[in-house]
């Protein structure tokens, strides 16, 4: 009954605790709060011994169970992850969640713990009323899925603002690379032997060997990309234009730390985000069977979503070496341009 009477307080306490970070706050403010000096440390070090304490809970219930040490552990498990949820809050600053990127790492990285220590107290709860060996209860299962959310926050925490902003950044980043990436291999395959692509050679991955199915997969791959490329149709997909977006993509994360802190990144993020469906579009229209209208039309799209990028890193007050590229990108752009439409 002692037992039982732990789970529910534990499960009353964290469920009060969680209510806090799934309460959106309500704020028009665009400046990202600045984080407590030594906050992240605290993060890290709560989330360390927050895995100690889930050690030392499971060993609790390893048969035969010694329930006051079980008692006192999941005393120390709620107790520690509210302290964990306020250090999001003190994070946050009451301000909107999505005002900060590091903010939503830590947020999104606790909710995603909670949600495995919910499941592992219905196994610890279920593994205490049943007589199971160790190797039968799923209580160890859930241990090593707690352990393994705390470990992937912990592992990938982001310190400050700009980190998260890069990580972020970064996962945008190879969703474009994958497809420009699959573009270049496609157009290598449609030039024979001697085709080349600008920008051949980086990130390029090794020719998958299928033996006897080498025929029946390129014609699959023919029939999904619609054919075969006409010469027009491969000179299209040849121009710079496609290259020179993905460019200034790959290269903004060098620049993140320069530019001026205080205000959300979100509007940034959002272009980023924004230029990925417009890249996606670009490519997808330089495949056979092209429409020249459509083309037109992705380039431009993706053009925009460019030029609203540079807006965001613009407003910034990016340093001279940022503006310095930006100033080159644009003019390449506005030469390929005119290239482009005077073929």
């Amino acid at each position: 009954m002692a037992a039982q009477d732990a789970f529910a307080s534990t499960r009353q306490s964290l469920s009060t605790s969680l209510r806090a970070l799934q309460t959106t706050p309500a704020s028009t403010s665009t400046s990202v709060p600045p984080l407590v000096p030594g906050l992240p440390d605290a993060f890290a070090q709560l989330l360390t011994t927050f895995r100690h304490t889930v050690t030392g809970l499971s060993l609790a219930f390893k048969p035969p169970i010694t329930v006051p040490a079980a008692i006192a552990q999941l005393d120390k498990l709620s107790d520690q992850l509210g302290r964990i949820i306020s250090c999001v809050i003190a994070a946050s600053a009451g301000e909107a969640w999505d005002l900060s990127s590091l903010v939503e790492e830590w947020r999104d990285g606790v909710l995603t713990i909670a949600g495995e220590v919910d499941k592992y107290l219905d196994a610890l709860e279920d593994g205490g009323r049943t007589d199971a060996g160790p190797s039968d209860n799923p209580y160890l299962l859930h241990t090593g899925m707690v352990w393994d959310s705390i470990d992937k926050l912990d592992k990938e925490l982001s310190r400050t603002e700009v980190q998260a902003v890069a990580k972020r950044w970064e996962g945008q980043k190879e969703v474009v690379k994958d497809a420009w990436n699959e573009f270049k291999e496609f157009l290598e395959d449609a030039g024979g032997e001697d085709g080349e692509v600008e920008g051949e050679g980086e990130g390029d991955e090794a020719e998958l060997d299928f033996g006897d199915d080498d025929d029946e997969w390129g014609e699959l791959e023919k029939a999904m990309a619609g054919g075969e490329m006409t010469t027009e149709e491969k000179a299209r997909a040849e121009a710079p234009l496609l290259g020179l977006h993905q460019i200034l993509h790959a290269t903004i994360p060098r620049f993140l730390s320069s530019l001026s802190p205080g205000t959300s990144y979100r509007p940034l993020l959002q272009a980023s985000s924004e230029f990925l469906g417009a890249f996606d579009t670009a490519i997808a229209s330089m495949y056979p069977e092209q429409d020249e209208k459509e083309i037109e039309a992705a380039l431009s799209d993706l053009e925009g979503k460019s030029r609203a990028i540079l807006l965001r890193v613009r407003e910034r007050s990016p340093n001279d070496q940022c503006v310095t590229f930006l100033d080159r990108w644009e003019n390449r752009l506005s030469q390929e341009t005119v290239t482009w439409r005077s073929r």
